[in-house]
């Protein structure tokens, strides 16, 4: 390989790039699968609404699941959020009128 010039190294990486590298495939593989994942488990629903085989498939990885009703108290957030934002309020106004 020749001498690039200035094109030598550009950010901190080769150019051109190290071949010598073999992590890399994996590391895309890897992270191709791993977003591929919501992908594959929205194809296998979208296949259990036409086929009965895909749908025991989709019992069986993703379970089976029953709508539940439960109580959730939106009070304790509700006043998390208001003393969250009255303490902000506080830290901006109070330097301004006590200097």
């Amino acid at each position: 390989m020749g001498d690039h010039g200035c094109f030598r190294y550009m950010h901190g990486c080769e150019f051109p790039p190290n071949l010598s590298d073999h992590n890399s495939p994996w590391l895309f593989i890897s992270f191709g699968l791993l977003f591929s994942i919501p992908f594959l488990i929205g194809a296998l629903k979208l296949a259990a609404k036409k086929w009965p085989f895909f749908k025991s498939a989709e019992r069986t990885i993703l379970g089976h699941s029953e709508p539940k009703t439960t109580f959730v108290p939106h009070w304790f957030m509700m006043a998390a959020i208001i003393l969250t934002g009255i303490l902000i309020l506080a830290a901006i106004l109070i330097p301004i009128f006590f200097k």
